[in-house]
């Protein structure tokens, strides 16, 4: 008689090797002005109220603005634009390609955001994300994100915004702690995440 092998551990791939070799095929670096058209497909597959190229432009020639994109290849599937302001760091928008959701990829964007805070001295990062965004802030509350308040119809279509801050110890070997919100940039920005 043949033996079921189906549920047999033994026989199961190793899911955290699998992540890892899955994550092994991308890449995260500075996204650019050269990047201008990939930015702007990616906001119109991930958004309903996407950027403008205008938004784009603007945010591409500030100094305090930093964009790390997430690269299959030569191909943008992910993004994060954050302005940082040291000793705070505001996460204006991430992105990552719906197909490639529920992998981890948001995670490792989100990671190489921290350590970009500390390399240049900033020690809080704030955001804004949808209320109705779950999967995001699942993903912020585990990384250590601690809801600070609500904006009430902050987006277009009238959606609240829950504002969540994440405090980034001096030791990066220390654990997370919680800080006080405080505000930064100009309320004139293009919509966070």
């Amino acid at each position: 008689m043949k033996q079921d092998t189906s549920r047999n551990p033994a026989r199961e791939p190793d899911r955290t090797e699998d992540r890892e070799v899955f994550l092994k095929l991308f890449q995260v670096k500075t996204a650019t002005k050269a990047d201008l058209s990939q930015m702007l497909h990616l906001e119109r597959r991930c958004h309903c109220d996407p950027w403008t190229r205008e938004n784009y432009l603007y945010e591409l020639s500030r100094e305090v603005t930093f964009f790390r994109g997430l690269y299959r290849r030569a191909t943008l599937v992910g993004l994060t634009v954050s302005w940082i302001i040291p000793p705070e760091c505001h996460l204006l928008n991430v992105m990552i390609l719906p197909d490639l959701w529920g992998h981890g990829l948001g995670k490792t964007l989100m990671e190489d955001l921290v350590a970009l805070c500390r390399s240049n001295s900033a020690s809080q990062v704030l955001l804004e994300v949808r209320s109705d965004n779950f999967r995001a802030k699942k993903l912020y509350r585990g990384l250590g994100f601690k809801r600070d308040g609500l904006r009430l119809g902050y987006y277009g279509d009238g959606t609240d915004a829950v504002l969540m801050s994440l405090h980034l110890p001096v030791n990066p070997g220390a654990p997370l702690e919680r800080t006080k919100r405080r505000p930064i940039g100009d309320s004139n920005s293009p919509r966070t995440v």
